[in-house]
């Protein structure tokens, strides 16, 4: 399968609600935004997703690709204990 789309995105923390609370109101459009991105995304059922950041904590003057299975993060770093993930690649 070739590319099926491309997209980029803003990504501030501020739109996690557990971090915006109140603020939230004022990233309502990119809340929005994200959440018709993520069906559209679904709805394409890629084999794999790309995703390039300048936030990697690997390398500062490279790009690493990471082929992991498992998908697992958390918003410590902005003060917020209580939100984590973890995805593991499903099997076809």
């Amino acid at each position: 399968m070739g590319i099926a789309m491309g997209c980029t995105s803003p990504h501030p923390p501020i739109i996690i609600p557990e971090i915006g609370r109140e603020n939230l109101v004022e990233v309502k459009s990119t809340v929005d935004a994200m959440k018709r991105l993520a069906s559209e995304i679904a709805s394409a059922e890629p084999d794999s997703i790309v995703v390039v950041s300048p936030h990697s904590t690997g390398f500062f003057d490279s790009i690493a690709i990471k082929d992991s299975p498992i998908l697992k993060g958390s918003f410590w770093s902005f003060g917020e204990w209580s939100v984590a993930f973890f995805r593991q690649k499903r099997r076809r």
